[in-house]
């Protein structure tokens, strides 16, 4: 991605150096820098993601893959503690196609806490390329719209910040662009999001997604039937 995209948070205490972050900023329909994408951390790197969501106060994390439980590389987002950080569940509920945690992660070093909701995708594997089914991806998009960001960016993870995220951006930028100045134009949002990272959306069968996807989203919704 452009050097204008990276992420750097601020020095830890006793460093004069700025904290890297893999992420990348992207921008959304309504305003610059709507999005942030990132790589499903590891052990290593999730106390650095939580750093970055208390700092800049996200209120949204959606991940999009799902990992085998206990996973040694991909531990749970949901549970930390770091010595300076801690992640506590306030509070979780379910439904078929998403899971949701109100999450509240503490620094010891200020006292500084915030509260973010994650929002974890059901049935998309990070072994596949694709979702075997739009269904649940499209709820869950559809779901974030009716969410309060506060001006915040949202973050999406995935296994390695650009397959799935690709994917689930450029869904939901068409999927705003339906729905607030009645327009579908799958080209464009990729063109947008590509801006900011070039392996966003790279195959055929990507592409065949996310049409797929928006024909699915209009054929169930009458609110569209008139479109065309």
């Amino acid at each position: 991605p452009a050097d204008k995209h990276v992420i750097f948070l601020p020095a830890d205490a006793g460093s004069s150096h700025p904290v890297f972050v893999n992420a990348t900023r992207v921008n959304s329909l309504q305003r610059k820098d709507g999005f942030i994408v990132t790589e499903h951390p590891m052990s290593s790197t999730l106390p650095i993601v939580w750093k970055m969501v208390l700092e800049k106060q996200i209120n949204v994390w959606v991940l999009l893959h799902t990992f085998q439980q206990n996973d040694k590389d991909f531990p749970s987002v949901l549970n930390m503690n770091s010595g300076t950080l801690s992640t506590h569940i306030v509070s979780q509920n379910s439904n078929e196609n998403f899971l949701q945690f109100d999450v509240t992660v503490t620094s010891s070093v200020n006292d500084q806490r915030h509260t973010c909701r994650v929002l974890q995708l059901n049935k998309w594997s990070y072994t596949e390329h694709l979702p075997s089914s739009c269904g649940p991806l499209l709820a869950l998009l559809q779901h974030l719209r009716t969410l309060d960001m506060n001006s915040k960016p949202v973050l999406f993870s995935c296994i390695n910040g650009y397959t799935g995220c690709g994917v689930a951006l450029a869904l939901h930028l068409v999927l705003s662009r339906m729905q607030d100045i009645q327009e579908v134009d799958v080209y464009r949002a990729v063109h947008c999001i590509r801006h900011s990272h070039p392996k966003f959306i790279g195959t055929l069968e990507q592409y065949e997604f996310l049409y797929n996807s928006i024909s699915s989203h209009l054929l169930g919704n009458s609110t569209y039937s008139n479109m065309f």
